[in-house]
């Protein structure tokens, strides 16, 4: 356990609807889940997908710190860009 504190493992699945991206998006997570300890303020380790009509993307957590976008433009199952950004940026 990093430091002290708590473990919370978040599950996710539904739909997110949004009108600044454009519409209604599926979302789940990768099971285990976002795995989180309470000292920390975001996720360390996990995956969630946002299905939109066309594509998907990813969020890849890599630590604490930093996540990793990825985008399925055309829905081939197959991630043609990705982008590590922090935590801070993305939220």
């Amino acid at each position: 356990m990093p430091g002290g504190g708590g473990r919370t493992i978040v599950e996710v699945l539904g739909k997110v609807a949004t009108v600044s991206a454009g519409g209604i998006f599926n979302v789940w997570s990768r099971p285990p889940g976002l795995d989180s300890w309470d000292v920390e303020p975001y996720p360390r380790s996990g995956a969630v997908a946002l299905q939109g009509r066309n594509g998907t993307i990813r969020l890849q957590v890599q630590s604490s710190s930093t996540v990793r976008i990825e985008l399925d433009a055309d829905g081939d199952a197959v991630f043609e860009n990705s982008k590590d950004v922090t935590w801070d940026w993305l939220v």
